[in-house]
């Protein structure tokens, strides 16, 4: 299995495209979804499946990338608990961008 990116721990990918071999030609292509899904846990889910040429790489294939980085300086509501950073002090903007250029 090759994912088009890497994350760290504690990280979420979200919309991730990965490929992979299939030993298994009695499963069509669409079916595949459904099938994965059934193994993997709740919060990991394939929500499309694709046939592509076996020199296909989702990791030097990728077209594009995309970085979000949340900083939350109230009270997340529980469902961004995962997915925010939060801290009691409004950062400075600037600052962040220079650390991030």
């Amino acid at each position: 299995l090759q994912g088009s990116g890497r994350t760290d721990s504690g990280v979420h990918a979200f919309a991730q495209a990965a490929n992979f071999i299939s030993p298994v030609d009695s499963i069509p292509v669409e079916n595949y979804p459904r099938a994965l899904n059934s193994f993997l846990p709740d919060d990991v889910r394939i929500m499309d499946a694709r046939e592509v040429d076996m020199d296909f790489s989702s990791r030097r294939n990728a077209t594009s990338r995309t970085y979000r980085y949340f900083i939350n300086t109230e009270n997340p509501l529980a469902s961004q608990m995962r997915y925010v950073w939060p801290i009691n002090h409004k950062p400075d903007i600037d600052v962040l961008n220079q650390m991030a250029s």
